[in-house]
């Protein structure tokens, strides 16, 4: 016969094991998971599912642990796809960006005659038939008048 104190205790701690592993999940909007999420943080996490309630990520992590851990009104299998954080930039037009990288550089020239000199040494090893230059500001300069074009035609006559 088992003392009515310990059946007491074994009845309390049976219902408390079986209440307690039995967590109700967390409801939320949105639940993508089977993904290669890009977190942006100090350790560049990549994470397999991401939960979101609001509009807001409310957690990132493995797909088990979230898929466990919440319940939602949406699910989304990524399909092993990559997802990326929104990019904010203050205004960037990456192609013409990636171009002037190989144009001739005028940023910071302070005379048309500046300006001419960079283009005949850039005119040396230039990638193209045609003479490409960017960054000049005529503000800048001692004299804040446009060039005129005659001096680069007679220096370059067979190239645009």
């Amino acid at each position: 016969m088992i003392p009515k104190n310990l059946f007491s205790f074994l009845v309390l701690s049976t219902f408390y094991l079986l209440f307690s592993s039995c967590q109700q999940k967390q409801h939320i909007h949105m639940l993508v998971h089977n993904a290669s999420i890009y977190v942006v943080d100090d350790s560049f996490t990549i994470s397999q599912a991401m939960a979101i309630q609001d509009g807001k990520i409310v957690e990132t992590g493995l797909n088990d642990v979230l898929l466990k851990k919440y319940e939602a009104d949406s699910v989304l299998d990524a399909g092993g796809k990559a997802i990326y954080p929104g990019l904010i930039d203050a205004h960037c037009h990456f192609t013409g960006y990636a171009t002037d990288k190989w144009k001739c550089n005028l940023v910071g020239t302070k005379s048309f005659s500046e300006v001419v000199d960079s283009l005949v040494a850039y005119s040396q090893h230039a990638p193209a038939q045609w003479l490409y230059g960017r960054g000049w500001d005529q503000n800048d300069w001692a004299v804040k008048e446009f060039p005129d074009k005659k001096i680069l035609d007679s220096l370059f006559p067979d190239r645009p």
